[in-house]
């Protein structure tokens, strides 16, 4: 063998042939064949975090704040308060839409991870825009303390994955702010409901991807 020269066999056969392919163009790791951007999503049309759902219109993100009172988020009365608390929303909303965009898969949790792949921290689901339909996903983020990792499942796959702590830990600091404000009105008006937490993240079901 030498520079784009390896030797290869077809299994079972005599014959063996010159390819033009350097060594390290064929690795041996199951890993090394995986699409790193498997689980990526561009144009993410709206997303249901730890299950409070925020959408886009007019190509903006928009939360209750913005569009006035509803049944899931009532106006302080205070305009400037309002304006604030959706700027939060929409800057931690481009935050995880960002960050969908560019997540990463490391690798394929093991049996004994994928049995065991620690709490449940986080919970996304949504739709992306990647043609007609748009195409559903759903994931789940856990977190191994004691080893300080990270793995995602997502719906349409029945393999659990390994992520980094930069992936996984963007998101969800990205989700805490986002759902902050909840939080934080909860604590002031103690006759509301009490706030969604990423906690109730591992209480949510996953649908199936549609199509």
């Amino acid at each position: 063998p030498s520079f784009r020269k390896i030797h290869a066999r077809v299994a079972d056969a005599e014959e063996i042939y010159v390819l033009e392919l350097n060594s390290y163009d064929a690795p041996t790791g199951d890993d090394q064949w995986l699409d790193q951007q498997l689980l990526a999503k561009d144009k993410v049309l709206n997303l249901v975090v730890d299950g409070t759902a925020f959408d886009q219109v007019d190509g903006e993100w928009r939360t209750a704040a913005e569009q006035g009172p509803s049944d899931d988020a009532e106006s302080t009365g205070n305009k400037e308060t309002d304006e604030e608390a959706a700027k939060i929303n929409t800057d931690a909303l481009e935050q995880l839409s960002t960050s969908l965009a560019s997540l990463r898969v490391t690798g394929l949790a093991d049996d004994e991870d994928a049995a065991a792949p620690g709490a449940s921290v986080l919970v996304l689901e949504g739709n992306a825009d990647s043609g007609a339909p748009a195409e559903r996903f759903a994931y789940t983020f856990f977190h191994q303390v004691e080893e300080e990792r990270y793995f995602v499942r997502s719906s349409a796959y029945p393999q659990m994955f390994s992520t980094s702590a930069y992936d996984a830990e963007r998101l969800i600091e990205a989700a805490a702010t986002l759902l902050r404000r909840e939080v934080e009105e909860a604590a002031t008006n103690p006759a509301s409901e009490a706030a969604p937490s990423l906690s109730s993240a591992s209480e949510m079901s996953l649908d199936s991807p549609e199509g």
